[in-house]
C-alpha cells in the first residue's frame, strides 16, 4: 500500500512538471540540470524520474523480502517524506503563485 502511494506521488509530480514546463521552477537542483538538457520534450527528466522512482521501488520490495522489519521503517519515512511532497504541490505552491 505505502509503495503505490509513494508511486502515485511520483507520478502526479512527474505530471505537474509536465503540464507546466514553460513556467515551472524546479526545486531540485539536479531535476532543474535535467529539464534545462531538453526542455521541451523533458525525456532527460522523464527518463530520471523513472529511473529513481523505480530504483527506490525495487529497493523496498527487496527490503520486504529480506528484512521485513526495516521496510516498515523505511516505508514509513518515504510515505511521510512524499505526503509533505503532495502537501507542497498542493497547498504551498499554490500560495505562492499568487
Amino acid at each position: 500500500m505505502g509503495a503505490a502511494f509513494i508511486a502515485a506521488v511520483s507520478i502526479y509530480d512527474t505530471l505537474l512538471v509536465f503540464e507546466f514546463r514553460e513556467g515551472i521552477m524546479e526545486e531540485n537542483p539536479f531535476c532543474r540540470y535535467l529539464i534545462q538538457l531538453d526542455p521541451d520534450t523533458l525525456v532527460f527528466f522523464l527518463t530520471g524520474k523513472l529511473l529513481g522512482t523505480s530504483s527506490v521501488l525495487i529497493c523496498l520490495v527487496w527490503i520486504s523480502l529480506f528484512r521485513p522489519i526495516w521496510s516498515v521503517v523505511v516505508t514509513t519515512a518515504l510515505v511521510i517524506f512524499q505526503s509533505s511532497l503532495l502537501y507542497y504541490l498542493q497547498v504551498v505552491d499554490t500560495y505562492s503563485v499568487s
